[in-house]
């Protein structure tokens, strides 16, 4: 039968009484057993026990599930192939350092080497060797008795005392407090492990010597803990913070927690102890007693009766998480009960005992409160005992702080509502909401995300320095919209404003920055948060336009509550995050209105200059119409002047007759000159494939140059998709130009073509005269010529025309001239953009 946990073991009865004791005494040791088991499962470092000599003898789950070692593989020594080579030596000779130089004396007791279960009688082992013993030697290393000279103070047991001076003998060392070694210290060596995925990780590797009453080193208790670099504190990555700092137990500790609490599921370690726990019973219980390494103060283990659910056992670990001493645990009638938060007392006390009634395990997480008000969260693993008969009698558990966990989780829950609203609130600004709809649905979110009672979007008034609030959830009724605060530092707002930052108050009453508004006063608000809503500067503040601050704020975003509270350094990024996303929609609203302004008056322009290019064309039309009309019939009346007085008229009459029909030849040849130049460029027409080869060709033959004239066309000419007239004009007015002006009758002319980037760049070289530097740029203005038109009939339009053509789509004319060199004039056309 099990027996309750108990420190105090009796030391009553005589030696009649030992086989009782030596039974009793076998279900402490097994209880003891399944305890280290239990506690080893709930570590979240790889644990482990070792023999004196470092030989393993157990590992808890963590082991394998990093290492992917099974059990075979794991034992004693073999668990070394997991060690990096260069670290085994130094984790080896690290176990020791409990020999000693020193000659054993007669009063030492030998240390015995077995995995777990100990042969504590010296007389049992004789001359045997290792190998006869079944224990394993490695490199000839093998424990050695440590002298009772190197303990301060303890209890030697006798080879040969009775049950019940053993458990005094256990009692007293159990009392004792200052068993410790003189000069076995407890060892933290770094070493590399290889995990299943075969990478080397640093481990720090500490182990605990565990010494019986004696003094004797009975076994090793240690752990591998991953070696891990400390990180600065982000919002974001709650998860792994939790991860790396919470004592939580996994989902199959729990199933390992059942099975180590329930007697009747005994690993095979306890059949060795039963077997050998009438050879040293002092030293088996004091082994199963050892100090566990740190990481189990966060677990609390406990036993209570079964009718009354009164604790009989509860571990020392719960007056120091929770700061009520053991003995209230142990006497007050229904301590548990009222250590449940009121909040969670009801549902927790009803599932527990409903459970319990029904003879099932249990697990509850459910808030407490310790001794100094504090509120903790315990998660708490229940288990039903079973006497021999099946009966239950006791209940047996593990509770285990999860305060952290709890806190990380609703950390992360927080942070994720949060980012939940933000990315809402964005996908609503790019959907391009309108602002004010945008501004109340950011209150909305604001509100939920931070659980605040009100929430309000305050626009700065630049005419009177105040603010007004545009938007707000919580308020009272006819305050939005109408409600004016004033801008001044002594407010929450104005402060914000002046300060240019987020402003976080606690608590408004005692606060010395400012005294508040007459709002936040009349609702009673005690903490908040405030921000600044950014926006771009130097923005006009036109009527129906968003306004500015100085400062490029648009207003103030707030969310107060009328509840004490801190806000976390989370809660203002988030706030601040929200106003950054209503400054963006701010800001876009403002872009697409001066886009829309801007639109508007390019419209207008296009309007306007389309009207007057129609009146410019019906001038042309009027002009080249109306006013050529009269001269032909000028030029009409002065043939048949010349032709009824032809006898009376001499021959410089009949020149000025001639020269006066050339000046009228010449007056239409200037207004159609005017008409071509106005309509230059503005041809328009759809882009056809042309061939430039072809089209020069023809261009030549429609000038008839004089039949010793040479024009020379380079080959490679391309083919390219653009406006056949446009380019055909260009040429026209090039090659003629270079005709008309050139001295001899027998001149020459070359075309050629230079592919670039993205244009072509055309030349037409000729061999004339050539043009002075400084009038290189006067040959492009209208009606400007170099000779006289007595000499060269011209209208001084073509060239003008060809550089409005080609500038038109974007390109460049330009001439490389020297007088009496020739002259080649350059001009660009543009690829296709297919082609570019």
């Amino acid at each position: 039968m099990d027996k309750p946990f108990n420190q105090n073991l009796s030391t009553s009865g005589d030696n009649g009484k030992a086989s009782q004791d030596f039974h009793s005494l076998e279900q402490r040791l097994e209880l003891s057993e399944a305890r280290s088991h239990c506690l080893l499962a709930t570590l979240s470092q790889m644990a482990w026990f070792a023999q004196v000599n470092g030989a393993i003898t157990n590992f808890n789950q963590q082991w394998y599930e990093y290492t992917g070692l099974t059990v075979g593989e794991s034992l004693g020594w073999k668990f070394f192939k997991a060690i990096h080579p260069e670290d085994r030596d130094s984790l080896r000779d690290s176990y020791g350092d409990f020999r000693l130089s020193s000659v054993a004396s007669a009063s030492q007791v030998q240390a015995v080497k077995a995995p777990r279960s100990l042969n504590l009688n010296p007389e049992s082992r004789g001359n045997r060797k290792p190998e006869e013993t079944g224990e394993e030697q490695i490199d000839g290393f093998l424990g050695e008795p440590l002298p009772a000279s190197y303990f301060s103070s303890g209890f030697t047991a006798k080879s040969n005392a009775t049950p019940d001076q053993a458990i005094a003998s256990l009692a007293y060392t159990t009392a004792s407090s200052n068993l410790e070694p003189k000069k076995l210290q407890n060892t933290e060596i770094e070493c590399r492990i290889r995990g299943k995925d075969g990478a080397y990780r640093w481990f720090i590797a500490r182990k605990i010597p565990v010494f019986g009453g004696s003094g004797q080193l009975l076994e090793w208790i240690g752990t591998f803990t991953l070696k891990r670099e400390l990180k600065p504190y982000t919002v974001i990555p709650l998860q792994q913070s939790a991860e790396a700092h919470t004592h939580q137990t996994p989902s199959q500790l729990q199933v390992e927690l059942t099975s180590q609490l329930s007697l009747g599921k005994r690993q095979p370690t306890k059949l060795r102890v039963r077997e050998q726990a009438k050879q040293r019973p002092v030293e088996l219980v004091q082994h199963h007693q050892p100090t566990l390494p740190s990481e189990l103060s966060q677990a609390i283990i406990w036993e209570a009766e079964a009718t009354t659910g009164q604790f009989t056992f509860v571990s020392q670990s719960a007056e120091r998480l929770l700061g009520y001493p053991v003995d209230q645990w142990l006497t007050q009638p229904d301590f548990w009960t009222n250590l449940v938060h009121p909040e969670d007392r009801q549902w927790t006390v009803a599932l527990y005992r409903r459970q319990m009634l029904q003879s099932q395990d249990c697990e509850l997480e459910y808030r407490c409160i310790a001794a100094d008000n504090r509120v903790v969260w315990l998660r708490d693993r229940a288990c039903v005992i079973r006497d021999e008969q099946g009966q239950v009698y006791k209940h047996r558990g593990l509770m285990v702080d999860i305060t952290f966990a709890k806190r990380a989780e609703t950390e992360l829950h927080t942070r994720l509502c949060q980012q939940s609203a933000i990315t809402q609130l964005t996908q609503s600004a790019l959907l391009a909401t309108e602002v004010s709809a945008l501004l109340n649905e950011s209150v909305a979110l604001v509100s939920q995300a931070l659980a605040v009672e009100y929430c309000n979007v305050l626009e700065w008034l630049p005419n009177n320095n105040n603010l007004r609030m545009r938007s707000g959830i919580g308020w009272s009724p006819g305050l939005v919209g109408q409600a004016i605060i004033e801008a001044s530092p002594n407010t929450v707002a104005g402060y914000t404003l002046h300060s240019g930052q987020a402003v976080v108050v606690e608590n408004l009453h005692r606060e010395t920055r400012f005294q508040g508004s007459p709002l936040l006063h009349e609702h009673d608000i005690v903490s908040g948060i405030s921000v600044i809503i950014p926006v771009g500067q130097n923005q006009e503040n036109d009527e129906g336009r968003l306004p500015t601050t100085p400062k490029g704020s648009f207003g103030v975003l707030g969310a107060y509550t009328s509840r004490r509270r801190v806000f976390s350094q989370g809660d203002v990024e988030f706030l601040q995050a929200v106003a950054n996303v209503l400054a963006s929609s701010i800001e876009s609203q403002r872009t697409h209105e001066s886009l829309d302004k801007a639109r508007t008056q390019l419209t207008q322009a296009t309007v306007a200059l389309e009207k007057r290019t129609q009146e410019l064309d019906q001038f042309a039309y009027i002009a080249s119409h109306d006013l050529k009309a009269p001269l032909r019939a000028i030029a009409n009346l002065s043939e048949w002047i010349e032709e009824d007085i032809f006898d009376q008229l001499n021959e410089d009459n009949q020149y000025q007759m001639q020269l006066l029909r050339g000046r009228v030849h010449r007056l239409e040849a200037l207004i159609d000159g005017m008409r071509q130049y106005s309509r230059a460029g503005r041809i328009t027409g759809t882009p056809e494939r042309v061939d430039v080869e072809a089209l020069l060709k023809q261009v030549i033959e429609t000038l008839t140059p004089p039949p010793e004239f040479i024009i020379e066309v380079a080959p490679g000419m391309p083919t390219l998709v653009t406006m056949r007239s446009l380019l055909e004009q260009v040429f026209s007015q090039l090659i003629d130009n270079a005709i008309k002006h050139h001295p001899k009758a027998d001149g020459q002319v070359k075309i050629s073509v230079q592919e670039q980037s993205d244009t072509y760049e055309f030349a037409v070289t000729d061999n004339g005269e050539g043009i002075a530097p400084e009038f290189h740029e006067r040959v492009f203005a209208i009606f400007q010529t170099l000779q006289a038109r007595d000499e060269v009939e011209n209208t001084g339009v073509g060239l003008a025309i060809a550089k409005r053509i080609v500038e038109g789509q974007g390109a460049a004319i330009r001439l490389e001239s020297q007088e009496g060199q020739g002259t080649t004039f350059y001009f660009t056309w543009p690829k296709p953009l297919s082609e570019s």
